[in-house]
């Protein structure tokens, strides 16, 4: 990578799924499991939505915000969001364990 290069943020499921062996399905079957299809995935591994990233700049900066709380008490999140708190509710997930940058 250069070193002018900007990081990125991204929904970095396929390295959830291999940190933790006991869960069976694979990212596809995930997908369709929340609504999804793969391709969605697929680009989320690339380059988390704008959304998602401004929350990763907030928990980088305030370690103590609680996202789960938040994303549980907001109304009607965009898709993205809505995925990554019932992901992380029924897989005991935490934000920074699905979102990273790279």
């Amino acid at each position: 990578m250069a070193e002018n290069a900007e990081k990125k943020v991204v929904i970095a499921l396929n390295d959830y799924l291999k940190s933790n062996p006991k869960i069976e399905e694979t990212k596809y079957a995930i997908a369709l499991k929340y609504g999804l299809n793969h391709t969605t995935i697929r680009h989320w591994n690339e380059k988390a939505p704008d959304v998602v990233d401004v929350l990763f700049r907030i928990v980088a900066e305030n370690p103590k915000t609680n996202i789960a709380k938040a994303l549980n008490e907001w109304k009607k999140p965009p898709q993205v969001l809505a995925f990554l708190r019932d992901f992380m509710r029924d897989y005991k997930a935490e934000f920074l364990d699905l979102v990273k940058e790279v």
